[in-house]
Formats: structure tokens, sequence, C-alpha cells
């Protein structure tokens, strides 16, 4: 099965850049919230990013695999 997720890398630049076409990271920048992605520094923001991805990450592997 093929996934079109992004790697941490690119997932930091598509939530900082506002273009999210994949769930891993619209589900990221739903975590942080808009408010936050628009008024933290980068710095901050891609650490949040860091810190979320893994779970994301897995929790979107499972959505896909289980249909949700």
């Amino acid at each position: 099965m093929a996934l079109d997720f992004p790697d941490i890398n690119q997932a930091i630049s598509r939530v900082l850049s506002g273009n999210t076409p994949d769930v891993v990271s619209r589900k990221i920048k739903k975590a942080i919230g808009q408010w936050d992605i628009g008024h933290q520094p980068q710095s901050i923001i891609a650490s949040r990013i860091r810190g979320l991805y893994d779970d994301i990450y897995v929790s979107a592997i499972e959505d896909r695999r289980y249909g949700r």
C-alpha cells in the first residue's frame, strides 16, 4: 500500500506554508491551531510539529488501514 504521507521535514514545510494537501499535515495543522501557526515563531511551530508528528503519522496509517 503506497502512502502519500509526508516525512517530518515535508510536514513542517507544509504546515508552515499553509499548503496541507495530505491528511498528516492537515491533522497536525488542526492540532496546533491556525491562530498559533500565524502568531507564534516558526521555530516554535516546527518544534510542536516534531512533537506531534509520530503520533499523527501512526494515527493516519491506522485510519487508512481501517477505513476511518
